[in-house]
């Protein structure tokens, strides 16, 4: 697949993938990484240095789409069943990180059973329904490509119907800084359809800016390192919860998952995706 000069930067075409990758697994530029700040007091509405201009990420868009949209719903996973389920699975899991909190309906949830969890969230926390924990510096304000944690800090990453509103753009670092802050376990869903909000083809989307298939997301999590925690998927693609399609992967185990030959073809895909439908921005 041919692409521009300005696509292949974006999306860290051909071998680029490994090459980004720094000791940590991150390819987040080491001038942007916020997980030396201290994170013992809040509020931190504005942590991320990131702004629309820089990262093609609309804080204040998505600010008010939770504010105006989500906060009358309640949270996916509360909504569709898997919560509890999900929770007794992982209840030996201590520090949980909430990667896409939205309103914070979730975290709080996970607070009420006791679990000790910190989120991130684009939309200005200050400023939604999460201004509470934002205040108490639990949860911060940023994106998913930027995450001001350590390495290895967190026993679980939960995310939520999350990925699917990442700029395709983006996809890379934010996958490589979920890993990153993971110690090992990630469980997630992810929108695999447009958004009932977004224009039909061939538009392109507004709100669900990257809905790929499932095998496009286990190779790009498998290029980071990941593999898919089959007996978990299993479980929960048994249950048949409506709407919700399960990504688990179990992270750094020292293998090499999937070979660097791949990483141009899961590349380029991304690159061809925005192109046609996504938002290469």
């Amino acid at each position: 697949i041919e692409s521009s000069k300005e696509e292949d930067s974006a999306f860290d075409t051909a071998a680029t993938f490994h090459k980004a990758r720094d000791s940590d697994g991150s390819s987040v530029p080491e001038g942007k990484r916020l997980a030396n700040q201290k994170l013992t007091s809040g509020p931190f509405c504005k942590t991320s240095a990131s702004n629309k201009e820089e990262d093609g990420l609309d804080k204040s868009f998505y600010t008010n789409y939770q504010k105006n949209v989500l906060s009358t719903r309640r949270p996916f996973a509360l909504d569709k069943g898997f919560f509890n389920p999900a929770v007794e699975l992982h209840k030996d899991k201590k520090l949980w990180l909430d990667a896409g909190a939205g309103t914070c309906g979730t975290m709080r949830a996970m607070m009420e059973k006791g679990i000790d969890v910190k989120g991130v969230e684009l939309s200005d926390v200050c400023k939604t329904a999460c201004s509470d924990l934002a205040h108490k510096g639990l949860v911060f304000s940023t994106g998913l490509n930027n995450i001001p944690f350590p390495s290895r800090h967190f026993d679980l990453i939960w995310s939520s119907e999350v990925f699917e509103h990442v700029p395709t753009n983006l996809i890379n670092q934010s996958v490589a800084e979920v890993v990153r802050v993971a110690k090992k376990d990630l469980f997630m869903t992810i929108a695999m359809k447009r958004s009932g909000f977004d224009p039909d083809p061939p538009a392109k989307p507004k709100i669900h800016l990257s809905v790929m298939p499932r095998t496009w997301w286990d190779a790009i999590f498998a290029v980071y390192g990941c593999r898919v925690n089959l007996a978990v998927r299993s479980s929960f693609v048994a249950q048949k919860y409506s709407k919700s399609t399960f990504f688990p992967y179990i992270c750094h185990e020292g293998a090499e998952v999937v070979s660097p030959e791949c990483d141009p073809l899961v590349a380029a895909y991304a690159v061809c995706y925005a192109r046609h439908f996504g938002d290469a921005s």
